[in-house]
């Protein structure tokens, strides 16, 4: 996917401002830089052929940058089973959500 002159531009500024490699474009700038967006809705692996690392493998090799777009209840089941965790709740009895940021980044 090739990015319209705008989005470089912006993407540019933003990594040269912040000495940062990652950012958080809000939808209303743009809707079609992401590579990759993963929702609970959807579930996801991370292994095996035609899986989430193979195709970030895939598309880093072929334009040496991505843009991941990552909801916050996007991928628990594979969280929790790495990490054998239990189901948490809070004080209202809504299930506490893992870090999905974080425990991607690590497995990435």
């Amino acid at each position: 996917m090739e990015l319209k002159e705008g989005q470089h531009s912006f993407m540019r500024k933003f990594k040269n401002a912040l000495k940062v490699a990652v950012a958080g474009i809000p939808k209303t700038i743009d809707n079609d830089i992401e590579d990759c967006c993963l929702i609970p809705e959807s579930s996801f692996h991370m292994e095996g052929e035609g899986q989430l690392l193979e195709f970030i493998e895939k598309r880093l090799k072929e334009n040496r940058h991505m843009v991941i777009v990552v909801a916050e209840g996007a991928g628990q089941e594979l969280i929790a089973e790495s990490m054998r965790s239990i189901s948490h709740k809070d004080a209202s009895g809504n299930k506490l959500l893992l870090d999905i940021g974080l425990w991607l980044s690590h497995k990435i």
